[in-house]
């Protein structure tokens, strides 16, 4: 019986060896014919292998933008009701509680296509491959004129709605530029990975379907690219999807091997454009200058850019500065179609009506069965957080609901999403959200960017957004053509929320803010001189064009001077790669407040944690988190939530720089760290003197200090279930900031009304003033040059401001890391005049207090303040 037994398990393992073999030749000779034809053919494979795989993958490559499809071919499930019957029905739900904000709603009507003609008419073979592959016959208004814009030599930048085809302004040009030379080149610069992959496989399939195009070589050069591959890159590719983290530094320092791509290259494409503000947009700017400039000395001065945005308030004044060109043709005439849009208020009931002081119920909760109503009826939604931990707990929730219901077949059709998942994971679900596997899915801003995730039906936003433009462009994701869609704003128990609630016409009427990128900031410019200096000498005055008139002024100053050559070069010290010493992203902007000063500052983050889920020895890496967030989310004893899977952190190795989780079921609480941040002035760099005052605005470096000492165990409800300690070392960073003292008087004065408290003053004051400078330059060296203007302009904006406690008006900030919590109008107007020396006017003041607090103050009408003294020179020194 052994031997039958033992015969039987030897002719299995033959047969087994058997088909292997037979596999692999199968293999083998299917590899080498596939070769062989690629060879014949004069075809790349790798590219022939990527194009041919689309008829095999069930991936939709692109949006349908066009006019002959009737439906979305990529819905899996279809709601059967109309909007408007929708909010009906949630009206009827259990948990509805008159939440929906009356006078808090704005209709907007559908709109009908509008066509128009190309001068120059699409080839036979490009107009067949957009019907083939889009169903398109006709294009848009606003693409048809992007597109002539182009033709006759002009740069464009356009501004229309989500999914409204802005992709084809640049995609189709990039195909009848190829058709007319093989030769020349094109750039498309995205700020994701995702984004450029999305365009990538666009294109690859549009050049697929174009016989004529089927060689054209196009790649992704970022910072996963082979350094084996880069050379063939240089050298052969058409098309490169790029960012500027590799144009920065991995081009441009080695112009010389790009220079025939760059002296051939005819359109620059930068999708996004709006994303490009502040520090991190100034950065860009300049990067694109010595783009600019590097194509001009290898004789390519035919450059045309083509970007597209969000709506801004300065699309055509942004680009002009961002790219350094003048000729912009600005499209904003949007002629893609779009169904009604209702957008609401939700305003979480109160715990106790007759009992205010017990607060709101649970913005968490709310959303939870808004979403779960929502996907019953097959109403794709997607919900914005706009914190990634907030993004978890929903996702924690909704699948506690749905699990307590039993409601398997739901719970697999939602997903949550934001950045620190793998790469893997986020392309699986973006593929499935897109296909319709998904109904639902919670994320963060990172789906704000036009990412092709399909057609969507409901927005669910949880909080105010950070700002107005970013509230545009996330309701923007649902509805498209001529469906009907939903933004729902699900307001937080935070001041910022309730004001809105109150005063929903500044939410819908406010104007977009302009975006501002300052390329004259004295400390980003002077570091991309040494850069540009180092790819080729700058020469004055011809350079100034680039750079601007200050150029000689800062190149004396920090470059090194050619006597015979009359040039300026690299200083030696950051040679022979001065771009390692510009890190362009990961600027984090950061307002602290030191005891009786305050402090603006920004620094950089560049490290990461890795979390690995030790569950069951799996020892899988689930998660990447940046260094400033890994304090707060995975000190030892944390819950930590990953697509709404509880996790329990067992060990932080802060010098390995990793976390080991594991799975804990059966909680319904989790934790909240408790912290503290020490910020101490260690150098002093430049000194302003406030004008008509003794106070000193300081600028230089900050040393940040934040420890975590302990957490509590919250309950659903917001209980402290449990205070535990515990021992992690603090995360220490060096800051560049500008900080002043509070003036003694402002001090006394107001220790002496009891209802303002020190610390809330300060706070109110840091974030109004905070808030004026995001609104220009952002926070930099230049903010100590206007410091005295920003001062007044914090100020009046306190004091012409209406509003009792506080608004987002005078001294609340989206951008506030402690909700606006703790924080005093008043006492933020008397720091703000005390530093000013101006006098304090009782009955400006007394309109910001109680009246008892009015009444006990003896000020007189007007004061003169008199600060602390101060010795500059001793500063300077």
């Amino acid at each position: 019986m052994m031997a039958t037994r033992s015969r039987r398990i030897g002719d299995s393992t033959t047969k087994i060896l058997r088909m292997i073999n037979k596999r692999n030749v199968k293999f083998h000779d299917a590899v080498t014919r596939f070769l062989e034809d690629c060879e014949r053919n004069n075809l790349d494979p790798e590219n022939h292998l990527m194009t041919a795989a689309h008829s095999y993958i069930p991936v939709q490559p692109i949006l349908t933008y066009g006019l002959n499809t009737s439906s979305d071919a990529n819905v899996g499930t279809c709601r059967n009701i109309s909007i408007l019957e929708l909010i009906v029905l949630l009206k009827k739900e259990p948990f509805y509680e008159n939440q929906l904000v009356v006078n808090a709603s704005r209709s907007f009507p559908e709109r009908a296509a509008k066509f128009g003609e190309l001068k120059v008419p699409l080839s036979g073979e490009i107009a067949k491959a957009l019907n083939d592959d889009k169903g398109i016959t006709h294009l848009y208004s606003h693409q048809a004129d992007a597109i002539n814009n182009l033709h006759n030599g002009h740069n464009v930048i356009v501004s229309t709605s989500t999914a409204s085809g802005k992709s084809l302004i640049y995609q189709i040009p990039v195909l009848q530029l190829l058709e007319r030379d093989m030769n020349a080149r094109a750039m498309y610069i995205f700020p994701t990975k995702a984004l450029a992959q999305d365009q990538k496989r666009a294109l690859q399939y549009s050049l697929f379907l174009c016989p004529r195009l089927k060689n054209v070589k196009i790649y992704t050069f970022d910072g996963d690219t082979p350094m084996s591959t880069r050379p063939d890159i240089r050298n052969n590719a058409s098309v490169i999807f790029t960012n500027f983290d590799m144009i920065h530094a991995a081009i441009l320092p080695f112009a010389q091997q790009w220079k025939y791509f760059l002296s051939v290259m005819k359109y620059v494409v930068i999708d996004e454009l709006h994303v490009y503000n502040g520090l991190f947009g100034a950065h860009c700017a300049l990067i694109m200058r010595r783009l600019n400039r590097m194509c001009e000395q290898f004789g390519n001065t035919q450059i045309q850019f083509i970007s597209c945005s969000a709506t801004i308030g300065n699309p055509d004044l942004h680009v002009k500065n961002f790219m350094g060109v003048s000729d912009i043709r600005f499209i904003s005439n949007d002629g893609s179609p779009c169904g009604r849009k209702e957008f609401m208020i939700w305003n979480p009931p109160l715990v106790d009506p007759l009992d205010p002081t017990q607060g709101r119920k649970s913005t968490v909760m709310q959303t939870a069965l808004i979403l779960e109503f929502l996907i019953s009826k097959n109403v794709r939604t997607i919900v914005f957080c706009k914190a990634r931990k907030v993004c978890e707990i929903v996702m924690s929730q909704i699948r506690m609901n749905l699990q307590r219901e039993q409601n398997t077949y739901l719970l697999e059709k939602v997903m949550s999403y934001r950045a620190g998942y793998t790469p893997q994971d986020r392309r699986r679900i973006e593929q499935q959200l897109f296909s319709g596997e998904l109904i639902g899915v919670i994320a963060t801003s990172a789906l704000e960017l036009g990412i092709d995730v399909g057609s969507l039906d409901a927005v669910l936003m949880l909080g105010v957004p950070w700002s107005i433009s970013a509230m545009w462009q996330q309701s923007g994701r649902a509805g498209r053509r001529n469906r009907d869609s939903l933004s729902l704003l699900i307001a937080d128990h935070n001041s910022f929320d309730q004001y809105y609630t109150q005063n929903p016409s500044d939410l819908f009427d406010t104007p977009i803010a302009s975006i501002n990128v300052d390329i004259t900031n004295p400390l980003i410019l002077e570091a991309h001189l040494q850069c540009a200096a180092a790819e080729s000498p700058l020469k004055i005055p011809s350079d100034e064009h680039f750079f601007g008139g200050n150029l000689k002024q800062i190149c004396s100053r920090s470059l090194m001077f050619d006597e015979e050559q009359r040039t300026y070069h690299c200083h030696p010290k950051l040679k022979p790669y001065p771009w390692k010493y510009v890190n362009i992203r990961n600027i984090q902007e950061v307002f602290q407040f030191m005891a009786s000063s305050l402090a603006i500052s920004f620094w950089q983050n560049q490290d990461t944690y890795v979390v690995v889920d030790v569950t069951d020895n799996l020892n899988i890496i689930i998660e990447e988190i940046e260094a400033s967030r890994a304090i707060f989310t995975i000190y030892e004893g944390a819950i930590f939530i990953h697509q709404g899977i509880t996790y329990i952190v067992e060990e932080t190795n802060v010098d390995l720089r990793y976390a080991k989780v594991r799975i804990l079921n059966g909680i319904d609480w989790t934790t909240k760290q408790r912290d503290y941040t020490d910020v101490d002035a260690i150098e002093t760099k430049q000194v302003h003197q406030v004008n008509n005052s003794s106070s000193v605005a300081h600028f230089g470096t900050l040393r940040v200090s934040t420890t975590v000492f302990g957490y509590f165990k919250v309950d659903t409800a917001g209980r402290i279930l449990d205070a535990v300690e515990v021992c992690m070392p603090p995360i220490v960073r060096n800051v560049v900031g500008i900080w002043i003292d509070v003036p003694p008087f402002a001090m006394d004065s107001i220790a002496a009304i009891p209802s303002i408290d020190l610390n809330a003053a300060i706070h109110a004051a840091g974030d109004s003033a905070a808030a004026r400078s995001l609104e220009g330059s952002s926070i930099t060296l230049k903010a100590l040059r206007y410091f005295d203007d920003l001062t007044r302009k914090a100020c009046a904006s306190i004091e012409n401001c209406s509003c009792r406690d506080g608004c987002p008006q005078c001294i609340y900030s989206s951008y506030c890391s402690e909700r606006n919590e703790l924080c005093s109008k008043s006492g933020a107007l008397i720091i703000f005049r005390s530093i000013l020396n101006d006098p304090i006017k009782t009955d400006t003041i007394g309109r910001t207090m109680s009246d008892d607090d009015a009444e006990s103050l003896d000020w007189g009408d007007d004061l003169d303040l008199e600060s602390i003294d101060m010795n500059l020179r001793d500063l300077i020194e």
